[in-house]
């Protein structure tokens, strides 16, 4: 070996200067000339190991160990689902085992008249799949079960229905993550069970799935060889209304039987182990498989989408004349493999969602914030921010906002605001929170008599100062308005409302959400409809006070949360209600501007659309920071670090993991 020859080389060395003939050559050699010559061993050494271990690593793969036989790391999680058991068998082609259950490139359009194509045939399969869960849908929102199957639907108990009925409302993009997992299972089952590709895991089909995969696979088989020929449109749709059918029966019939021997004969529970496998598992010291808080998701997503799918079932049950009312076949069909105590995959899930979830809830987090010593600077992963840095970006907008509130009262850049705008206590003022008259708020309560005549305030301001009246109208005597000055005065009442927006974000409290910022109403509908108003004034403080939270299309219940304003921010949203928004309803029918309808709306940031808003919510949080950025400081840092900034302030810790939550 090089080692062995390179110490028999150095031990000849020495032997031939220590002999006679070394002369006086031996005595001149500093002894600092050992120290390399060991420095080189210990080199060598090292090297030699690390080649050893590479060509153990290159002959037998990398080294996996799906369940730690050391005490101190094993998974309890892994234990209870057995996945270990399931793919020990694979574990040196777990890449190919995950690719079973790898969606295609659906962007790609598939080649039609192929029959052969296996391309063709899985992108027809996942095509139909989407349509059957929009189906699903849409009849849930139809009503075409009514709400005592739809109770009866939620419930994980035979026999019973649930409190609750099926909460089936969900957003848009729950809706697609949740369907991903379907499209996961149906490739899974098209490549293991049709295709027989991959490595060859344990399986079992029962006889309805065998037929059922057969029966789908056949009819994607006729659509892809006869959309090509020209088939007329009838024809077409009612292909693929069978195709849509059959792949229905199809997703129903995976989780519809009992699992009595090894659990991983059902190639539903043998697909949740392959979903387990870690997307990052072939690096050598990763962590192969999910743990429990990363996986219930996907368990919730399989539950939920199945119970769509059993509710389209029972549908298509009086369709094929196989039940009188659907109620018949959706109560049979629960209670045979939808319930936890059904031994079925279904149950599999839920026992294993119920599990992963209290592990979740006893389990310790990843921590990503620190403080620095002298709690001045607060890390949260790869960002930091400092205290004082946050408290110079609030003072700087509440100073800029309040520029921009004295713009919109019109007052001259030279003059004090107090000397032109009339000025009221907050702690005067009085509110009726439980006064529902439609257009009320806090301005128009008896005992707030300094409010009170002051709705054409800005306008009587207009039409009195000849300086106004000459910049905000074109022609006095035809009073037609100067259209340019309006636009630019609607354009500085946008931008004050979004530095409002980002103060009310930053300084009331835990952070809200975007829908319940959204959401926000200054008076009680004209209409008597779209609930109540928000906000508050309650001795001397401004307050939002939201219903809807995170957690509601989920669990359908709501949760009060009121949120505080500083006085300065306070101040400033009263300011703008009680003298701007009028103004701004006046202005909308006096002007006539297209497409502004402020009066008709008591949304404190405008009339919207719920989807719409959303997604500008985003974007408008993106470009209000782009300034700030210098500071370290974001809406989602901001969001995660606040419980921690707002702790020292809170005496009952349960009060702040409550407002955490929310």
């Amino acid at each position: 070996m090089e080692f062995v020859a390179y110490f028999a080389k150095t031990t000849e060395t020495e032997e031939s200067l220590s002999g006679s003939d070394a002369g006086s050559d031996a005595a001149n050699i500093s002894p600092a000339f050992v120290q390399p010559r060991l420095e080189d061993i210990i080199n060598l050494q090292l090297a030699q190991q690390e080649n050893e271990n590479s060509a153990i690593s290159n002959q037998t793969g990398f080294d996996i160990s799906l369940l730690s036989s050391d005490p101190r790391h094993q998974s309890q999680w892994l234990r209870v689902t057995e996945w270990p058991r399931f793919l020990e068998p694979h574990k040196h082609e777990l890449l190919q085992v995950a690719a079973l259950v790898s969606l295609p490139n659906l962007d790609k359009s598939y080649e039609v008249g192929c029959p052969g194509s296996s391309d063709t045939l899985l992108s027809l399969l996942l095509d139909s799949l989407a349509r059957v869960v929009a189906r699903s849908r849409t009849s849930l929102q139809d009503g075409k079960l009514n709400a005592f199957d739809q109770h009866r639907l939620n419930s994980s108990i035979a026999g019973r229905s649930s409190r609750k009925p099926l909460l089936h409302n969900l957003k848009e993009e729950t809706y697609k993550k949740y369907s991903r997992v379907l499209q996961h299972l149906m490739c899974y089952v098209f490549r293991l069970a049709w295709l027989k590709a991959g490595p060859k895991l344990h399986y079992r089909l029962t006889e309805g799935q065998a037929v059922a995969m057969v029966d789908a696979i056949g009819t994607a088989i006729e659509m892809s060889s006869g959309s090509g020929d020209g088939q007329d449109r009838d024809c077409f749709v009612e292909l693929r209304k069978k195709l849509d059918d059959r792949c229905l029966v199809l997703m129903v019939s995976l989780p519809d039987h009992k699992l009595y021997g090894d659990v991983y004969d059902s190639i539903v529970v043998s697909f949740l182990a392959v979903m387990g496998i870690r997307q990052d598992a072939a690096y050598t010291n990763a962590q192969k498989l999910f743990e429990a808080a990363e996986f219930t998701p996907k368990l919730s997503a399989l539950i939920k989408m199945g119970q769509l799918l059993v509710a389209e079932r029972a549908l298509l049950a009086v369709e094929f004349d196989e039940a009188d009312v659907p109620t018949h076949a959706l109560e049979e069909m629960q209670d045979r493999f939808m319930t936890k105590d059904s031994r079925s995959p279904i149950s599999w899930s839920l026992k294993l969602r119920a599990y992963g979830k209290t592990v979740k809830d006893n389990t310790t987090s990843l921590g990503h914030i620190m403080w620095s010593d002298d709690n001045e600077v607060l890390s949260y992963k790869k960002m930091h921010f400092s205290m004082t840095g946050l408290r110079d970006l609030v003072s700087a907008e509440v100073e800029a906002a309040q520029s921009q509130l004295a713009e919109l009262l019109l007052v001259p850049p030279d003059t004090e605001r107090e000397k032109v705008v009339p000025q009221f206590s907050l702690r005067s003022i009085i509110d009726d929170p439980s006064e529902s008259a439609p257009g009320w708020n806090f301005t128009c309560h008896l005992q707030n008599e300094v409010l009170h005549g002051h709705r054409r305030w800005i306008l009587d301001r207009i039409l009195k100062e000849t300086f106004l009246r000459r910049d905000f109208f074109e022609n006095e005597e035809t009073a037609k308005w100067r259209l340019q000055t309006v636009g630019r005065y609607l354009s500085t009442v946008d931008t004050f409302l979004e530095r409002l927006l980002l103060l009310v974000h930053i300084t009331g409290g835990q952070p809200a959400r975007g829908t319940e910022l959204l959401c926000i109403q200054h008076s009680n509908p004209e209409d008597g409809s779209g609930g109540r108003r928000n906000i508050f004034v309650e001795n001397g403080l401004v307050s939002f006070v939201t219903y809807y939270h995170k957690g509601y299309s989920i669990t359908g219940t709501t949760k009060i949360i009121h949120r505080y304003l500083p006085r300065e921010v306070g101040e400033l949203l009263l300011y703008y209600l009680w003298l701007v928004v009028p103004f701004l309803g006046q202005i909308s029918q006096l002007a006539k501007i297209p497409g502004f309808k402020q009066n008709s709306t008591p949304y404190l940031w405008g009339e919207f659309s719920i989807p719409r808003s959303l997604s500008l919510w985003d974007a408008k949080g993106q470009t209000l920071l782009k300034n700030y950025r210098q500071k370290r400081i974001a809406f989602p840092v901001f969001d995660q670090s606040s419980p921690s900034i707002f702790a020292p302030y809170f005496p009952d810790r349960n009060a702040l993991r409550f407002s955490s939550t929310t």
